[in-house]
């Protein structure tokens, strides 16, 4: 499994830890995928960061003048909500982009049962 960038904040590194593994068995993941990857995760990061200031502060402001308007936070969560899925595509992380996706498999090291069943033949 390709290392983690060293510019991941900890959540972001947080989230390789948990999709780099999976994403390398299945071969979407290699050492030329660190970028992107990355950007997935730190993307993921902005959201968990900017969803926990709506979450405590709530959607909308009050101005001074006590007209209701959208907290700067919600736009953050927004657009990093729209990267995350972005990059989650390119992964082939969202059901309509599996469609896509064609794994090698032929290369791919045989399963405890493919190597089971061939002794056995």
């Amino acid at each position: 499994v390709p290392s983690a960038p060293r510019w991941l904040s900890e959540e972001a590194r947080t989230e390789w830890r948990r999709l780099a593994p999976r994403l390398h068995a299945v071969g979407l993941l290699t050492e030329v995928d660190g970028t992107a990857l990355g950007l997935l995760c730190e993307a993921f990061a902005q959201y968990v960061a900017a969803k926990a200031v709506v979450d405590r502060e709530g959607m909308l402001l009050m101005s001074e003048k006590g007209n209701a308007y959208q907290h700067p936070a919600a736009g953050l969560m927004t657009q990093a909500r729209g990267e995350l899925m972005k990059w989650a595509r390119e992964f082939g992380m969202t059901p309509s982009a599996r469609t896509r996706i064609v794994v090698d498999t032929e290369s791919a090291e045989p399963s405890l049962a493919d190597l089971l069943f061939e002794a056995v033949r």
